[in-house]
């Protein structure tokens, strides 16, 4: 059974673990987890949005080379330029590509140097014009952001983006009304007409950097270095196809991208994860660490719970083992306000019934064998004794009439007086297994009571004795027999005179509850010994020198017959001796 309850705990406390405990854990992590990715999403929203603002930076001058360009083509002297390659006359063509030339450099003094080169190809990949004429950039450092056509162009760059090659700018060059283009002009910008200065102000926090990447995965522009030719590697090559995503480089860092679709350039823009989160990391372990310390509290208080809850019903069902043994007094567990302490009780109060229930069974027992008895005592002792009783009454008589010695008085009346009391004896064990009468009336316990009182009135004032009587019961009618019942008070009101011989007091107290009536009747005498209280109502068990033992077994009996009981119950405050409860139903 220990066993068995052992495994009972380890179930409770694996269900415990497995609901409780695991899922307050879970909830722990999951917040410290929950918290870094808040804050990645922070970084993710700041990334994005200085990605997204350098792309709408770059697209806005990508615009203003989109508007060159169509300057470019579509004015009159190159239109008549390409008319003029049609007609195959190279006088005409020289003239056209004069006027294309002039028309070209106006509008390279008017770009003020944004572009390190601008060329007129035809469809078949022939060159038409080249500004600068000699291939040679001009000098960066003196016209990288000089204003367009003498006015200050609009800008709000906080400094000068170092110069370097960037990929050409291809655009188709179209006549009007058709659809087949007649050739193409590939311009070459220069970085700053392209890629603002104040993209220097926009990577997210202190750590974070931004690259302008081209198509074929070069960066143009970088942030940490101004710029570079380096290739990008790693997780950069996600953003291929993807407008906006998250970039890292290493484990701690984060980031955004941006696509330019106009030109194929992607705008990165990426922050450490290590600089936002420094400040929280220490509460994020120190709110992990107190899920974990209530978690293990929690556990440990649950563990001594059920181990005294467990423990507590091992005692109880080591206390049930005992009573199957034959013990009706085992050790319980100590009485609380929990279920088990109910329990408990409930289970003490059970063996009080069962053992009070075996001590009526052998009672009846004990009496169903006087039954026999008594029916073979009526012949085999009773009529003996009844000669007896005749015979000495007549040597007695003798005695007295001087027939027979003086020194026979004594003998003979000792001998008369152990007879009678042998007759008596005989009488009560008769009078205890003879059947009841079934004969039923109403009842005044009151009246009964009295009149008990009345016909020991005088033992009671001979021996000192007062009565007290309490009677508080409003409804003292009963069905029975008036003769047993005055029996059965006889009985109890006999036992507390014989109790006080030396005088005392007797209390008589009636109560009721609406269906039961209690009798209560008291003493100040010696009481009950400790060893014949389990054993009181047996017969024969007496702790009278001169007593029967068979007064309170037909008590008992009338009691039960009446349809209640008779018990030894604990002296109410102010007496010492014993005290009987008789307990009979009201109609």
């Amino acid at each position: 059974m220990r066993f068995r309850l052992r495994l009972l705990r380890h179930r409770v406390l694996r269900l415990f673990a497995i609901l409780a405990l695991g899922p307050l854990l879970a909830l722990g992590v999951l917040d410290y987890f929950n918290g870094r990715r808040a804050i990645e999403r922070v970084i993710e929203a700041g990334t994005g949005e200085g990605a997204r603002r350098a792309a709408a930076l770059i697209r806005d001058r990508y615009a203003v080379i989109q508007s060159d360009a169509i300057t470019l083509t579509d004015n009159a002297e190159t239109q008549a330029l390409f008319v003029a390659l049609g007609t195959r006359d190279s006088g005409v063509i020289r003239a056209a590509r004069a006027a294309a030339d002039t028309f070209a450099q106006a509008m390279w003094t008017i770009t003020n140097g944004s572009y390190r080169s601008i060329e007129l190809r035809d469809s078949s990949d022939l060159l038409l014009l080249r500004l600068p004429a000699d291939s040679q950039s001009i000098d960066n450092s003196a016209q990288s952001d000089l204003p367009r056509g003498g006015l200050p162009q609009p800008t709000v760059d906080t400094g000068q983006v170092a110069d370097q090659v960037l990929p050409p700018i291809t655009f188709p060059v179209f006549h009007p009304g058709q659809v087949r283009p007649l050739g193409r002009l590939v311009v070459e910008p220069r970085t700053a007409a392209v890629i603002p200065a104040q993209l220097r102000t926009l990577p997210f926090g202190s750590t974070g950097y931004l690259v302008v990447v081209d198509s074929m995965h070069r960066v143009l522009f970088d942030t940490r270095t101004g710029t570079t030719t380096a290739e990008m590697r790693g997780a950069n090559m996600i953003f291929r196809s993807a407008r906006v995503g998250t970039i890292g480089d290493d484990s701690a860092r984060l980031g955004s991208a941006e696509m330019i679709p106009d030109v194929g350039w992607t705008v990165l823009s990426t922050a450490v994860v290590s600089e936002f989160t420094a400040g929280l990391e220490r509460e994020r372990l120190l709110a992990l660490a107190l899920v974990v310390l209530i978690a293990i509290g929690v556990a440990i208080l649950f563990t001594v719970l059920v181990g005294r809850a467990t423990r507590s019903l091992e005692e109880l069902t080591t206390a049930a083992g005992a009573v199957g043994r034959g013990d009706f007094a085992p050790r319980l567990p100590i009485a609380s306000d929990d279920e088990i302490g109910t329990l408990s009780s409930a289970f003490g109060h059970m063996l009080s019934r069962v053992s009070s229930m075996m001590r009526e069974i052998e009672v009846s027992r004990q009496l169903a064998v006087l039954g026999e008895f008594s029916a073979q005592l009526s012949h085999e002792i009773r009529n003996p004794l009844t000669s007896l009783k005749l015979n000495l009454q007549g040597l007695f008589r003798d005695v007295q009439r001087g027939n027979l010695s003086m020194h026979a008085g004594p003998p003979l009346d000792t001998c008369l007086r152990e007879v009678k009391r042998l007759d008596g004896v005989a009488r009560d064990v008769l009078e205890l297994a003879r059947p009841r009468s079934t004969t039923r009336s109403d009842c005044d316990m009151h009246a009964l009571l009295e009149r008990t009182v009345e016909v020991h009135a005088r033992r009671l004032e001979e021996s000192g004795i007062s009565v007290v009587r309490d009677f508080q019961a409003t409804r003292f009618t009963v069905s029975g027999d008036p003769e047993q019942l005055v029996g059965l008070l006889t009985n109890l009101v006999v036992n507390a005179i014989d109790a006080q011989p030396d005088g005392g007091r007797l209390l008589i107290c009636t109560q009721s509850n609406g269906t039961r009536l209690k009798l209560l009747v008291a003493d100040d005498g010696p009481g009950v010994p400790a060893e014949l209280g389990d054993r009181i109502f047996r017969p024969f068990v007496t702790a009278k020198l001169a007593g029967t033992g068979l007064g309170l077994p037909m008590a008992l009996n009338v009691a039960r017959d009446h349809g209640g009981s008779l018990e030894l119950v604990h002296t109410p405050e102010g007496f010492a001796g014993a005290t009987f409860r008789v307990t009979l139903p009201l109609p």
